[in-house]
């Protein structure tokens, strides 16, 4: 009996379009199982340094090389920073940021291999407690021209040091003087 070669063409063709469609799925899974896998490793960066009485900035310096994260912060909030001196073996990254800044003012957001230092943000009634009668808090958001917020961003009154870096939500708050807040006022 002869066999048709074009029943034969046919059944070539969908057996090639079957193996087709499986290696797109499996090149599909592979991919999705790479990116998680990535996003893993990325969230729980290990780091074995150590430093000696040295600036917050070498150390930010030193974390960068060992991990690729880059720093925002403001040089203003750092020249009061005591020195640091720190041997992390196997600490993940935000431990060894929390012990950097256990002794000063600051605390950090990683997201996205960004860090951002930041001043810590008071309790507001207890700000209003420690400052003079006279004084006031001034509080805001900083936003861009989309309309995201902005946080990391440097917050100065105009004509003195008075200045804050914005939350991650994009907020600040700034203590004025009391001769800022009544020259505001008038």
């Amino acid at each position: 009996m002869k066999k048709s070669r074009d029943h034969d063409a046919g059944v070539i063709f969908r057996r090639f379009r079957k193996w087709m469609l499986t290696m797109k799925m499996l090149c599909f899974v592979f991919a999705l199982t790479l990116s998680t896998v990535d996003a893993r490793a990325r969230a729980q960066v290990r780091l074995n340094m150590e430093v000696k009485d040295v600036t917050l900035q070498e150390v930010f310096r030193q974390i960068t090389t060992l991990t690729g994260y880059e720093f925002v912060y403001s040089s203003n909030e750092l020249r009061g920073a005591s020195r640091v001196s720190l041997k992390a073996e196997e600490m993940e990254l935000s431990d060894v940021l929390a012990a950097c800044l256990k002794e000063t003012r600051l605390w950090f957001l990683i997201e996205e291999g960004i860090i951002v230092i930041s001043p810590k943000l008071s309790n507001p009634a207890r700000q209003q407690q420690s400052q003079p009668a006279r004084s006031s808090l001034v509080t805001g958001k900083v936003i861009d021209a989309d309309g995201k917020v902005l946080p990391g961003a440097t917050v100065q009154l105009r004509g003195t040091t008075i200045g804050a870096i914005t939350d991650v939500d994009g907020m600040f708050r700034l203590g004025l003087p009391s001769t800022g807040a009544q020259e505001l006022q008038g």
